[in-house]
């Protein structure tokens, strides 16, 4: 069997860029208006005039004189009721004919009320004319709907096809020939039936009238199912014509943009509820492995309930490892980019992979001695490489072989590949692997690939996955080198963990801020502790000169940690802080602070080795520009 490959560069379009498309490309004229009326931005002007001419004109002064009033109702009601409506104006077109013109002004809603419209505005002329020509002559209507742009078929009481224009073709890919004496009902989707059978109703009720169908699905020849809009009228009594008269338009692409841009918004709510849930629930993990590292290593790991604590921490991290991947989906988290050694990186993921897969899956890690420099979010890259570890393992149930190797692909970029020996997977599901929520595995989570697919953009790479069935599967990640890593200030093997020097600790969480106190003290620092951000920085007015360090909660009442730190600064520039947090919106400049050297990041959970090694790192580097001459 041969391996399939799906290749995915840079960043997919998104709803925005489906939009636009559609917004440029569209045949009708599509405005963009605040909620005051004004028109912000078109997509084409009539022939004749400018699309600068109409930015900030009222939308209202488009249409005649004797109907401005009736529109401005249409928008209050509108925006107070949230439903769209449809205005039809008549105006004279430049040979002095009546043209008609149907406009859609369309809500655009934030937090259930209307903040903005669409307004789509469809030249109905020809529809129009055509019914007058169907009453003026039969011969004349064949003529102009033969030539009509849009499919438009005529049908008899009980839908049978009695004639199709050519543009039948163009929408379904039917000879319009073929379809004379066919049911049109055959080409309806069964889940439509309703809504057209309404729509039927409506038309015997009221003939004469042309009547707009609520989109639905017609079959198309090759077997898919397209959406259409279809405007009809009953003339049926007139003896000219004797049948219904129905014009389609193929709005396929625009409903699966409306589809995308749904899913963008349930997205959008999904990450904002994800950040407020994990600000609290990573307060929780944090005390949940905090205190039960601090009881492991007082009872040591003799002791009978030590075991049971164990469990309790990998509990914990298992809850961690969810919240971080939530909120890296919704791209909630913060993003420090730091130049490091990828090489380095995946040589020390080594034994962690294996303590993850378990005996039966051998592990084999082939990373260059000479570094690989990459700028990005070092833990970003590690999440990466434990969620493919992660399906690589369910894809071996009975064990098997676990491949990971980094390789320089010329000057400018290098190569990260993971490849596992397991069942592989068929083309349908390697189409969906990135799809947020999609999971072949029971009690899955389906954000595993969505999350690595989010971090290969971030870091401005690209990703490949070959796979096939019974042959395994190949990940092949491609990211940018950066420059030389400069020389390290601090060895990490070398750095102690505790000290001397006053810490001044702000946490809103009484038990993480007993826990976060209670580490630090044991490691021989003085701690001053603050319930928020407000009683820190009087507490550090008071005592500025012995504060060595603060130790910043982001977000908490009164004044949050970043806050607190500005004013920090103002009293001592030279101060230094170390942000523990589970959620941030301030994610833009707290990553500046830590790329200047003046601020470390420690999300939570976290346990007490980490935020130990945070302090003294900056504590050292503090001491080290004190000491150094001035320039």
């Amino acid at each position: 069997m041969e391996t399939s490959s799906t290749r995915a560069t840079g960043s997919p379009p998104t709803p925005e860029e489906h939009w636009q498309s559609l917004f440029a490309n569209s045949p009708d004229y599509i405005l963009t208006v605040d909620r005051h009326g004004r028109i912000t931005e078109l997509n084409r002007a009539a022939p004749g005039s400018r699309k600068e001419d109409f930015i900030g004109c009222l939308v209202t002064d488009l249409a005649p004189k004797r109907d401005r009033d009736r529109v401005r109702a249409l928008l209050d009601r509108v925006l107070t009721t949230g439903a769209a409506e449809i205005y039809e104006g008549v105006f004279t077109d430049a040979e002095g004919r009546p043209a008609h013109y149907e406009s859609r002004f369309v809500p655009v809603c934030r937090d259930g009320a209307a903040t903005s419209f669409l307004v789509v505005t469809r030249d109905v002329t020809a529809h129009l004319r055509a019914q007058e020509a169907l009453v003026a002559s039969e011969e004349r209507f064949r003529a102009l709907i033969e030539k009509s742009a849009d499919a438009i078929c005529l049908f008899d009481a009980q839908g049978i096809i009695r004639y199709a224009n050519p543009a039948t073709k163009r929408v379904l890919d039917y000879d319009s020939s073929g379809l004379s004496g066919f049911n049109g009902w055959n080409l309806i989707h069964p889940d439509d039936y309703p809504a057209v059978g309404a729509f039927q109703a409506q038309l015997m009720s009221r003939p004469g009238e042309a009547l707009e169908c609520p989109s639905y699905r017609l079959r198309h020849r090759d077997g898919s199912w397209r959406w259409i809009e279809t405007i009809a009228t009953n003339l049926l009594d007139l003896a000219s014509v004797g049948a219904i008269v129905a014009t389609y338009r193929d709005v396929t692409e625009r409903v699966r943009l409306e589809e995308r841009l749904r899913q963008a918004q349930k997205m959008e709510a999904i990450g904002l509820l994800a950040g407020g849930v994990a600000h609290d629930f990573n307060n929780l993990l944090t005390v949940i492995l905090g205190f039960a590292e601090q009881a492991a290593l007082d009872l040591g790991p003799r002791h009978p309930v030590a075991r049971d604590l164990d469990c309790v921490r990998q509990a914990a991290e298992t809850g961690a490892d969810l919240t971080r991947k939530l909120l890296s989906f919704a791209r909630r988290q913060i993003r420090v980019t730091t130049p490091f050694d990828l090489s380095a990186t995946l040589r020390n993921f080594g034994g962690l992979v294996r303590r993850m897969v378990g005996e039966d899956v051998v592990v084999e890690i082939d990373a260059p001695a000479l570094p690989l420099p990459v700028q990005g979010d070092q833990g970003q890259l590690q999440q990466l490489l434990l969620n493919l570890a992660t399906n690589a393992r369910q894809a071996m149930p009975a064990g098997g072989r676990l491949s990971f190797s980094a390789r320089p692909l010329g000057a400018a970029c290098c190569e990260l590949t993971v490849s596992d020996s397991g069942i592989g997977m068929d083309d349908q599901t390697r189409s969906r692997i990135f799809e947020p929520f999609f999971t072949t595995r029971p009690g899955g989570t389906g954000l595993g690939m969505s999350v690595v697919f989010g971090v290969v953009q971030d870091h401005h790479g690209s990703i490949e996955i070959d796979s096939a069935v019974g042959r395994g599967t190949t990940v092949r990640v491609e990211l940018p080198l950066c420059e030389p890593l400069p020389p390290s200030a601090l060895d990490p093997t070398t750095v102690k963990l505790g000290g001397s020097e006053t810490l001044l600790l702000a946490e809103d969480e009484p038990l993480v801020r007993d826990l976060v106190a209670q580490s630090l003290r044991r490691l021989g620092y003085e701690i001053l502790t603050a319930a928020d951000g407000q009683e820190a920085v009087e507490l550090f007015t008071r005592q500025k000169e012995s504060v060595a360090l603060v130790v910043l909660d982001v977000i908490m009442p009164r004044v949050g940690g970043l806050e607190a730190f500005r004013r920090i600064l103002q009293l001592r520039p030279g101060c230094k802080a170390v942000f523990i947090s589970g959620y941030t919106a301030d994610a833009s400049e707290i990553a500046e602070l830590v790329a200047n050297g003046q601020a470390a990041l420690l999300p939570k959970p976290f346990v007490a080795n980490d935020l130990a090694a945070r302090v003294r790192e900056l504590l050292a580097t503090s001491a080290a520009e004190v000491a150094a001459p001035p320039p």
